[in-house]
């Protein structure tokens, strides 16, 4: 009983060690995947933002007119991407970003970037001057949101499954690394043992 105490000790020994290494690297595989995913992400939307406002520069808006043949032309997507642009006389928006502003009004902006509406969807922000007149770019996050929540489901379920399978790896290697101590313990108590009687 002792001796197969002593080898679930070391096995469980083993185990613990393994489980606690195993979270280690599971928290900082977890933390660099994500942070680079959202900061590519991100990035994207930083570069779709660029692209409007090189398109703004472009049509060189400056009358209700160019507005008008610049919403027309636009390829953004106006569900989920807003522009507004202010000048000294005139505000004008893209579609629905009247609305939209309603539903961000007495929101904090956080990180300097980023937009909570009520509705809980996120959006980038970015402002910036055309000459005279100050542009506002509201992008939509939920695919940004999505793809790391996919990423992490996917990063979960994988490093889960090798985990419980890495688990039963190291308490077969423990056993058996255990074996030839256990024999050699056994060996040692019959010896004893037969020691003893001898001396009797």
């Amino acid at each position: 009983k002792r001796m197969w105490r002593r080898q679930n000790t070391a096995v469980a020994l083993m185990t613990q060690a393994y489980v606690k290494l195993f979270a280690l690297i599971y928290i900082a595989t977890t933390l660099v995947v994500l942070s680079t995913v959202s900061y590519q992400l991100l990035q994207s939307r930083t570069a779709d933002a660029q692209r409007i406002v090189t398109s703004l520069r472009g049509a060189d808006i400056d009358s209700s007119f160019d507005w008008a043949n610049w919403r027309r032309n636009s390829t953004i997507d106006t569900r989920d991407t807003f522009v507004v642009i202010k000048s000294q006389d005139e505000t004008y928006y893209s579609t629905g970003s009247a609305a939209f502003l309603k539903r961000i009004t007495g929101r904090r902006l956080w990180f300097g970037t980023i937009y909570k509406a009520r509705e809980r969807y996120f959006y980038y922000y970015q402002t910036g001057h055309i000459g005279t007149m100050t542009y506002q770019i509201y992008i939509g996050l939920s695919e940004v949101i999505g793809m790391v929540m996919t990423v992490s489901t996917a990063l979960f379920v994988t490093l889960t499954v090798i985990f419980v399978l890495a688990i039963f790896i190291v308490r077969q290697l423990a056993k058996e690394l255990n074996a030839p101590l256990l024999t050699l313990t056994q060996a040692v108590k019959q010896l004893d043992k037969a020691g003893t009687k001898h001396l009797q």
